[in-house]
């Protein structure tokens, strides 16, 4: 299983990462059924990207994308904010 890589000055917070996260998870686009968030920090301009590694309340830890070709977080980030490695 790969760990995904966050490259936090990399990201537009697109969010299409949460997206292709939340379809893995769950075959459906949103938020709630995504491993991972984005936060923003308006103020100083920087944006934080944070991979689940425990399920919380109603979420699932990240499991990189176990039955599918490639992490798509990964696949769908447009802007390489995001890397897969092999453990």
């Amino acid at each position: 299983m790969p760990t995904i890589e966050t490259r936090n000055d990399r990201c537009a917070a697109c969010n299409l990462c949460v997206l292709a996260c939340s379809f893995h998870h769950e075959k459906a686009f949103g938020r709630r059924g995504a491993s991972i968030d984005i936060v923003k920090n308006e103020r100083e301009g920087e944006v934080e990207i944070v991979i689940l590694d425990d399920p919380q309340t109603g979420r699932r830890a990240c499991d990189g994308c176990v039955n599918e070709e490639a992490a798509l977080c990964v696949t769908w980030c447009p802007v390489g904010a995001l890397l897969a490695r092999e453990n």
